[in-house]
């Protein structure tokens, strides 16, 4: 795993292909090349995104689950792209 830091401090990790499986916590991950981290300051926070994914549509995978010390929630857009959302 690797880690980039941009000049505004945001990061952008790059992992292996397991390493991704583990963190996305599916059992099948298909042809996604990537999954997008949204982080939040609380819990309310994420539950609060992941409702809003649920009414446009969007699909929510995980919810309110616990992993590696965070809280957080899996969710896909229409287009299949992932994304994870928690609160550190």
């Amino acid at each position: 795993m690797i880690g980039i830091e941009t000049k505004d401090n945001k990061i952008i990790m790059l992992i292996e292909y397991s390493q991704f499986e583990k963190v996305a916590q599916l059992s099948e991950i298909g042809t996604h090349e990537s999954l997008v981290s949204i982080s939040v300051s609380s819990e309310r926070e994420v539950d609060e995104l992941l409702k809003l994914v649920k009414e446009a549509a969007g699909e929510v995978l995980q919810s309110g689950t616990r992993h590696e010390g965070y809280y957080g929630g899996l969710f896909s857009d229409i287009d299949g792209h992932l994304f994870n959302v928690i609160a550190m």
